[in-house]
């Protein structure tokens, strides 16, 4: 049981290293760590409400990463 309690802690903690933004929420009172983790359950972590709370390296890498593939496709549909 312990470990399993121990994993979703784990898991929680990576997913607020990828919100730096919740710790400033947590830090202004304006959400506490248990509303946030509950949240976290019941919405799962790609549910929009989590975007705002991204650090902007992390929404940079998603946005480059949806350039490169438009680039690759414009690459190919060029070619004939």
């Amino acid at each position: 049981m312990k470990t399993k309690s121990l994993s979703k802690l784990e898991l929680f903690k990576q997913f607020i290293k990828k919100h730096p933004k919740l710790i400033e929420e947590v830090r202004k009172e304006k959400k506490t760590w248990k509303e946030i983790y509950e949240d976290w359950q019941l919405l799962g972590e790609e549910d929009p409400l989590w975007n705002k709370y991204r650090s902007n390296s992390v929404k940079s890498r998603k946005h480059q990463q949806g350039d490169f593939l438009k680039n690759i496709l414009q690459t190919f549909q060029h070619l004939d």
